[in-house]
């Protein structure tokens, strides 16, 4: 029976993998800490409405959400 999945593949054990998540709200800004795959990474963006800013450093990321002030 063919179940679509290659001979041979493992199933991923989700239930053993779940993230772990910490949010912290400051007014406008939000730090959120959660397990990379990644040594190290960065990231920053922006638009009109918020700009983030990612940083993984030792398989932890940190990303920092800011609102941008109403015009």
């Amino acid at each position: 029976m063919y179940s679509g999945k290659p001979a041979g593949q493992v199933p991923q054990a989700n239930h053993l993998t779940k993230e772990r998540i910490m949010k912290l709200q400051f007014g406008q800004t939000q730090l959120v800490l959660e397990l990379s795959n990644s040594p190290f990474a960065w990231f920053y963006g922006q638009t009109e409405r918020m700009s983030l800013t990612s940083l993984s450093l030792l398989f932890v990321q940190f990303s920092l959400f800011a609102r941008q002030p109403s015009v």
